[in-house]
């Protein structure tokens, strides 16, 4: 197998000053329990290697042939397709990961069932491509497969294909018109693509069909912040918060527009505390409440917030900004631009949300 490259990625990270000793462990212990058949422990140690990101492209492409390997031992043919097919995005050509593909099902060959299962547990996997191929076939064997049609909308959402995901959920609608869910993807898609209307208006329908539906109240407080419309966002955010408590990602949101508003800053900090008490590495949250912290004119707060946001993701450009904007508000004008352009050039549109509030460097 290849347990050299994995251990020879892993002390790479390690003489990097990076301390990666699970990935040395997880990779070594994944490669041992693959070559004595435990293939239920080889997937537990390999997503442990793959999750801990300090795998070079080479080791986290042969972590992914590994546990495809163990997949395919324990006739998990979905889950080994999407690894293969993550490995291939590194890779394009590794024979090994080429004789695997021949020990799976093809898809062309999958019956509607199956090919829909398939294209859920791709979709999962964020295998997006491989999801529609699948989903393509399920579709094409049933039309009207509510279930096939629902999953392949959510994964052009994940392609960023926003009208196909439109279309799917609009058919899903037509077959059964009170699909509160379809309303709320639907929504997601409309509000993705810029359409805030037309996003608050099937965000209204799901509420409608089910007022216990905390991701309608979520969408449609998104769509208030994409409006500048803090006060209907925040109403929104606390009415899912009620609908589901501790939920993070809520928190995150009601903080984050309280912070791009400068608006109600106290308890603004104190949702983005509770959130990274749920999750305490979250890089979004960390970046938040560094926001948070530039909208108080606590900058060295800021920094440091956006200093532990970019421990946790080294290319998230938003820490970067505000870090930038924090540093140059604190006098050290310098490293501030560096950091503003180093962000831009991540994401060329990373200060348009800031601008949009009012904020800029």
């Amino acid at each position: 197998m290849r347990r050299g490259i994995l251990l020879a990625t892993a002390l790479v990270a390690l003489l990097a000053g990076v301390s990666r000793a699970d990935v040395v462990g997880d990779a070594k212990a994944g490669q041992d329990a693959l070559n004595r058949n435990d293939y239920n422990g080889a997937v537990a140690l390999f997503t442990r290697a793959i999750e801990a990101h300090g795998l070079s492209p080479e080791g986290q492409e042969s972590a992914y042939v590994e546990r495809a390997t163990a997949y395919v031992a324990l006739r998990q043919y979905d889950l080994a397709l999407a690894d293969l097919d993550l490995a291939q995005a590194i890779t394009a050509n590794d024979p090994d990961a080429r004789n695997l593909r021949a020990q799976i099902p093809q898809t062309a060959t999958l019956d509607q069932a199956s090919a829909a299962r398939r294209g859920a547990a791709l979709y999962e996997r964020g295998d997006y491509d491989g999801a529609i191929t699948a989903l393509d076939r399920a579709v094409e064997l049933s039309p009207n497969d509510q279930y096939s049609l629902y999953e392949r909308g959510l994964t052009w959402i994940g392609k960023q294909e926003y009208q196909r995901a439109i279309n799917d959920f609009s058919t899903v609608l037509r077959l059964a018109p009170s699909t509160w869910g379809a309303y709320d993807v639907r929504g997601d898609a409309y509000r993705l693509r810029g359409d805030t209307d037309k996003a608050i208006a099937d965000y209204n329908q799901a509420i409608q069909l089910h007022p216990n539906d905390a991701a309608g109240f979520f969408g449609r407080g998104q769509a208030a912040a994409d409006r500048r419309d803090a006060q209907g966002a925040i109403a929104d955010f606390t009415h899912a918060l009620q609908l589901a408590p501790n939920t993070e990602a809520y928190l995150y949101a009601r903080c984050a527009v309280r912070a791009a508003a400068s608006i109600q800053l106290d308890q603004a900090l104190a949702d983005c505390n509770h959130a990274l008490e749920l999750y305490p590495n979250d890089a979004n949250v960390l970046d938040a409440r560094a926001f948070v912290w530039f909208r108080r004119g606590q900058m060295g707060r800021a920094i440091d917030d956006d200093n532990a946001a970019l421990q946790v993701d080294p290319r998230h450009a938003s820490s970067l900004y505000v870090r930038g904007l924090a540093q140059t508000r604190n006098g050290q004008s310098g490293p501030g631009q560096a950091d503003i352009r180093a962000a831009q050039a991540l994401n060329p549109k990373v200060g348009d949300y800031y601008a949009k509030w009012g904020v800029r460097p």
